[in-house]
């Protein structure tokens, strides 16, 4: 409906039919174009970043209803922009009254006729990137496992926030081998059963096999009860201590690489030698903390890493990069580089690429914060 209103607005619109088969692809982690297996499954939002050349996109359209619950009415918002970065120019931003109560194909409908040009936001957003070792004795962590839910209207979310819960967290938690998130739809039946569930943020392991947790053993509090759920599930394990009564924590970052927009804001992106893997992710930071277990007394460091992929988007290879003034041991360098290997690319558009990272890790006395 929405690519049909653009056009007649005399936009070029790529066929939704053809961008929904490429997004599906994308999310079981195949080519967008064959349906061959080649990397690491996608959400929509990066598989349209890594599929807009092959879709012949140079831009996007969003849209969006918000609801004031105060005032008790809707907004939809549709946008147009030339880029997908953060940096892209607006090309169109329009608004009209949305109809939260009717049917949405009619209410849709009624909104697209009634676009005018939004008012002007001055305000400004950013994403910022902070990145070191925190300094001082912490605790160590438990084990954390966590999901939170929200109806997809805005005027239930107060009220389905706490709607579904597990008898126990077993099934839930033999989905995450290691840290990891799912984000989830489910919709909940009248009589209270989980009707249906998907992943929302590509088909992992994880989303998959979290989403046959609920489906088997969750319960909806009667709130729910033929209402549409969004949940995000996240899971941590334990802190990673040590022999001398400390914790070891880690962390990856990806966005290396430093640019100007077209405003002169500095921005920052993957450091990648092409942008069809941009989106690759490394290790889960317990997974790196594991490397360092074996550090005799507290300390921390800082290093990088260049992960070579194959054709397919396995990684082949991890070059590992001393920190300044420390050198890792050669159990630390090996563990950190089993760590790599187990990253996964998008489908790459050239058989070699690579991709640079930064390690962080810190161990640090257990004590009072």
């Amino acid at each position: 409906m929405i690519a049909a209103w653009a056009r007649a607005r005399g936009w070029s619109v790529v066929d939704p039919a053809r961008a929904l088969v490429a997004f599906d692809r994308a999310r079981a982690g195949q080519d967008a174009r064959t349906g061959a297996a080649c990397g690491a499954p996608l959400s929509r939002w990066r598989a349209t970043r890594r599929w807009a050349k092959e879709l012949g996109a140079q831009g996007r359209v969003s849209a969006s209803v918000q609801c004031d619950d105060a005032k008790k009415t809707c907004s939809l918002s549709v946008r147009a922009s030339d880029s997908f970065d953060f940096d892209g120019t607006t090309l169109a931003d329009l608004t009209a009254p949305f109809d939260a109560r009717a049917p949405w194909r009619d209410a849709l409908a009624k909104s697209l006729a009634a676009m005018t040009k939004a008012p002007d936001d001055d305000g400004a957003g950013g994403l910022g990137m902070l990145g070191g070792l925190a300094n001082g004795p912490v605790q160590a962590r438990p084990e954390r496992l966590t999901f939170t839910a929200w109806a997809s209207r805005a005027s239930d979310r107060d009220e389905t926030k706490d709607a579904l819960s597990f008898a126990g967290s077993t099934p839930l938690r033999a989905c995450f081998e290691g840290g990891g998130d799912a984000e989830l739809a489910i919709e909940v039946s009248d009589d209270g059963a989980i009707a249906r569930c998907e992943p929302a943020d590509g088909e992992t392991e994880s989303s998959t096999c979290a989403c046959a947790a609920f489906t088997q053993h969750a319960t909806a509090a009667p709130i729910a009860r033929g209402k549409r759920l969004h949940v995000s599930v996240h899971y941590a394990p334990a802190d990673v201590t040590t022999s001398w009564n400390g914790v070891v924590t880690a962390s990856t970052r990806t966005y290396l690489e430093s640019y100007k927009s077209r405003s002169g804001e500095d921005l920052w992106r993957p450091d990648v030698t092409d942008a069809s893997i941009a989106e690759w992710k490394p290790p889960s930071d317990d997974r790196v903390a594991r490397c360092f277990a074996d550090v005799a007394k507290p300390t921390g460091a800082r290093f990088r890493a260049r992960v070579k992929f194959d054709a397919v988007g396995r990684a082949a290879t991890a070059d590992v990069y001393d920190p300044k003034g420390l050198a890792l041991t050669d159990a630390e360098r090996a563990c950190v580089r089993s760590a790599l290997l187990l990253a996964r690319a998008p489908c790459p558009a050239s058989p070699q690429t690579s991709a640079l990272v930064e390690v962080s890790f810190a161990a640090r006395t257990i004590g009072s914060r």
